[in-house]
């Protein structure tokens, strides 16, 4: 291997090391907003919001930046309960 190519994986490595990859379990709807820790990686989020025009997830966004104090974005499941999320880590 190259000592190119290892710098090139290295990087990849601190790049992937710099966000958190979490998987969240939605429950729209909710008396109250509520953020519960499952694991390290799973979440389970209660929205007072619905799952209507967007309303919940833009709720749920505002809530795990608060809770993280750092960018959050969508990976997988916009019209989903179950949403796979990515915290970019400062």
């Amino acid at each position: 291997m190259s000592i190119n190519k290892n710098i090139r994986i290295s990087l990849n490595k601190l790049l992937f090391l710099r966000n958190m990859i979490i998987e969240v379990k939605v429950k729209p709807n909710s008396r109250k907003q509520e953020i519960e820790k499952l694991s390290d990686k799973e979440y389970k989020v209660n929205l007072t919001k619905k799952a209507e025009d967007n309303k919940a997830n833009i709720e749920l966004l505002k809530l795990l930046k608060r809770y993280f104090n750092s960018e959050v974005k969508f990976i997988h499941g916009l019209k989903s309960k179950n949403k796979i999320i990515e915290v970019k880590c400062k």
